[in-house]
């Protein structure tokens, strides 16, 4: 069997020893992460019909795995359909809708086109849903409390006010980044058992109104919170796993998550002893007193269609997610809750497992009558949009829950007065004579009442436009750009100054502040001892242009090994330029980066959409016997075997590559990008959170106890709290050396370690992907030969006749006052100079 999910393999491997108690039959686990790695595992496996008995999946139908796996509607009874939560099938079993639309659909696969109503590929292993809060033990036991569920929302106030009061530790935290996530995850809960459904559906149909005393209370529950300092602060710049990260560190005493939050909370080093779950509790005097909502389903178990063991493979599924006690071993130890309906069995399943399976509903619920109406309306109806905001508003103190639901109102009223106002203009003799030619209802809206209707459209689309614009007053002001300036760094902002608004001195200037950070960080951190400066030199030559007076400063840092430049002059795409274009841009930026000190002898591809195949020859012949690159082989584990002939896989990221003339060199593989180390949390609980998945997803595909973390990424500031960071992740993981390093220093550690078996890969990477045809095509290889091929050759002819002159000029070394640059040029070597490089200056991209 195989899986993607590291939480499941205890409960899956407990579940498969009851089941060979019983049958005498063994069932071996392979896990493969992360998600991407795993379908892309299964495709290949599928392809070459080598796929395992059972396979562990997504709950879905119609993605394309249905042509490998077994068909199950004539293979199950009904009496285990029934034993599940009423709607655990539900995403599972292809419905009508789904056939019509497939078939409609032109962009459908031919697998989708092929199914049938009815028809299931899966069986339902585990639910999940939304409206949890965990709560803290320790820190409730400490404030003098009893850890226990409180009976209504505002004996919860209560609880937090304790706590807050006791500890000093703040009550709520949960992801107040996304706007509408309380509305999703708690609003709606309270809403309902407040007024039932269908007080709740009034309000989406716009029957009521959002300051009404019945649904007043719901806004004031927030209110509440925010009055009395009860969420954590800084909660408005917090996200999903943030908040959970500081619930688990301990940050606040209560966290609002789902079902799933569990497993990610003990991933981040909590005890399920030292937590407990509860549902959103009711306000006072609400006519449902308790929350049910109904699950979702979130995997199933396939069977292999060709497999030699289908009969087992198949009894091996309907017991684990049939049988009660493989039910409750699978959820106890995978801390999720199964999709069987185990009735008076939940009495065995963890304590908070079982609060949170009492919260599904076994038939559908509440919830589920508000449903319909919070799908159509809620993404559909600005008022609720604006809500969001004003929520936002009111945690920051700047809004009462008055005037919260006034703005609600008066949102939703505007529109509605726009809209009567309108149909009433319409002359009914239209509707009359329309009847009279025999039109429908139907056909009167579009042909009558809408038409007639665009102004109104248009005033209304104003108007709320209007308003959001008056919502980022405050943001603009600070920003002098809101709303899109709010969230504006520095790397993004160079980007846009320069190639968007084409204001090339200005980003220039935001530029040079990055490498004087850097300059600033070596001088006052003497532990800060390496910056890659992304494998190119021109950073240097743009910053030293404008800063000339840091020239020794800069090739003292080259000199002493902390600042790594070159080898390349910038980064290319290989692909998109020809083969001089490469050999010129290698030779230039060895040239630059010599003349400041030194070149990092590394082949740096990290963002190429494919590699040359004959990069290691071409490398080679600079001195450069190892190259790095983040596409083209796919890494597949050290624990898989690699097909014979298979040039474009490897069972670890560190490989040998080799050109067509048979030069080989060491290659190391990006194989979870080369982001992977960036924004190391200093904070000792968000840092073993951080390092125990960062950890697990590198050493998945190493070959070595040497393990590469990139420290940076894409537009991204430096990292200035970085040797505090790795301070804090020794303490934490004792056992594990963490430091500073550098390319050359991590290549010297890595060959020391003498990795066996690497395998080879041969020649021109990624050209079969059609993801890499798409993306070079994207990154505009047509539009530019057709645009500048013609000033590219006439330049080039300039260049070679007076390629000697130019060297002369531009590789002297610079003395104390000048700095390296190309000012002084004849006038046509500079016209060459552009028409080879920068007029193929495109999208942020630059290409020689």
């Amino acid at each position: 069997m195989w899986t993607w999910k590291v939480a499941y393999t205890p409960g899956i491997e407990a579940a498969a020893k009851l089941y060979e108690e019983k049958t005498g039959i063994k069932v071996k686990l392979e896990t493969f992460t992360p998600d991407d790695t795993y379908r892309q595992k299964f495709q290949a496996a599928a392809n070459s019909k080598n796929l395992p008995d059972i396979v562990n999946w997504w709950a879905t139908a119609g993605d394309s795995i249905e042509n490998s796996v077994l068909e199950l509607s004539g293979e199950v009874d009904d009496e285990l359909l029934n034993s599940y939560y009423s709607a655990a099938m539900d995403p599972i079993i292809v419905t009508q809708s789904q056939v019509d639309s497939w078939k409609e659909d032109k962009n459908a696969t031919t697998i989708q086109k092929s199914l049938k109503t009815g028809q299931f590929y899966g069986l339902p292993l585990d639910i999940g849903g939304f409206f949890t809060f965990y709560g803290n033990k320790k820190l409730i036991e400490e404030a003098g409390l009893t850890a226990e569920a409180p009976k209504t929302w505002e004996e919860f106030v209560t609880m937090m006010e304790t706590v807050k009061e006791k500890t000093g530790t703040p009550g709520l935290v949960f992801g107040a980044k996304l706007p509408d996530l309380w509305e999703n995850w708690a609003g709606s809960a309270l809403s309902i058992m407040l007024n039932e459904p269908q007080g709740y559906i009034d309000l989406l149909e716009r029957k009521s109104k959002l300051s009404d005393p019945s649904n007043l209370p719901v806004v004031k529950a927030m209110e509440t919170l925010a009055n009395k300092d009860l969420l954590m602060p800084g909660i408005l710049s917090t996200d999903i796993d943030g908040a959970d990260q500081a619930f688990a560190a301990g940050k606040a005493a209560f966290d609002l998550g789902g079902s799933f939050t569990m497993s990610t909370l003990l991933a981040m080093g909590m005890s399920p002893d030292d937590i407990f779950t509860f549902p959103v509790p009711p306000l006072e005097g609400s006519k449902i007193n308790s929350w049910t909502t109904d699950p979702f389903t979130l995997t199933m178990l396939s069977v292999n269609k060709d497999s030699q063991n289908k009969t087992e493979a198949l009894d091996f599924i309907k017991f684990l997610t049939g049988d009660p006690d493989a039910a409750v071993a699978f959820a106890n130890a995978a801390y999720t809750v199964p999709a069987l309906n185990l009735g008076d069995r939940a009495k065995d399943l963890d304590p908070n497992l079982k609060s949170i399976s009492d919260a599904f509903a076994a038939e559908p619920g509440p919830f589920s009558q508000a449903s319909p109406a919070i799908n159509t309306y809620r993404g559909k109806h600005k008022e609720w949009e604006v809500y969001a905001q004003s929520m936002q508003s009111m945690i920051e103190k700047k809004m009462t829950a008055e005037q919260v639901a006034k703005k609600f109102d008066d949102t939703m009223e505007r529109t509605l007065i726009l809209y009567y106002a309108g149909l009433t203009s319409i002359d009914p003799t239209l509707y009359e004579a329309a009847s009279v030619d025999g039109a429908k209802k139907t056909t009167m809206i579009l042909k009558i009442t809408w038409p007639l209707l665009k102004p109104i459209t248009l005033i209304a689309v104003i108007q709320m436009v209007n308003g959001a614009f008056q919502a980022f007053e405050n943001v603009f002001i600070m920003t002098g750009g809101g709303p899109a300036g709010s969230s504006e760094v520095i790397g993004t902002l160079v980007y846009r100054t320069a190639f968007l608004n084409n204001d090339y001195g200005l980003a220039s200037a935001i530029g040079v502040i990055l490498m004087e950070d850097l300059i600033e960080t070596f001088e006052k951190d003497p532990e800060f001892t390496s910056f890659h400066l992304d494998g190119q030199f021109i950073v240097l030559e743009d910053y030293l242009e404008i800063m000339p007076h840091r020239s020794n400063q800069v090739r003292k840092l080259i000199e002493q090994g902390k600042l790594i430049v070159g080898p390349w002059y910038i980064l290319q795409d290989e692909f998109l330029v020809s083969s001089e274009a490469n050999a010129r841009n290698l030779l230039i930026g060895i040239q630059a980066s010599e003349q400041m000190g030194g070149y990092a002898k590394i082949g740096y591809f990290p963002d190429s959409f494919g590699n040359m195949g004959q990069a290691p020859q071409l490398i080679s012949q600079a001195g450069i016997e190892v190259a790095v690159y983040g596409r083209g082989v796919k890494p597949v584990g050290f624990n898989n075997e690699i097909q014979s002939g298979n040039e474009h896989t490897s069972k670890y990221s560190e490989m040998y590559w080799e050109s067509p003339d048979g030069t080989r060199v060491l290659a190391i593989l990006f194989a979870n990008w080369y982001n992977n180390g960036m924004e190391i949390p200093v904070e000792p609980g968000e840092a073993k959170a951080y390092w125990t998945e960062k950890l697990a997803a590198t050493e998945e595909f190493a070959s070595s106890s040497e393990l590469l973390f990139m420290n940076g990424c894409d537009h991204q500031p430096l990292q200035k709290d970085l040797t505090q960071a790795l301070k804090t992740a020794a303490e934490i993981m004792p056992d594990v050396t963490f430091r500073q390093s550098s390319f050359p220093e991590y290549i010297q550690a890595l060959q020391k370690a003498k990795p066996q078996s690497l395998d080879v890969i041969r020649g021109e990477q990624g050209m079969e992907n059609a993801y890499l045809r798409i993306e070079i095509a994207g990154d505009g290889s047509f539009t530019m030969l057709d645009k500048v091929n013609g000033r590219n050759y006439t330049g080039l002819g300039i260049y070679e006749d007076t390629g000697d002159i130019g060297n002369e000029y531009m590789y002297r070394q610079p003395d104390q006052e000048k700095p390296l640059t190309t000012q002084g040029l004849p006038a046509q070597i500079k016209l060459g100079v552009q028409c080879i490089i920068e007029d193929n200056f495109t999208e942020g991209n630059a290409y020689v």
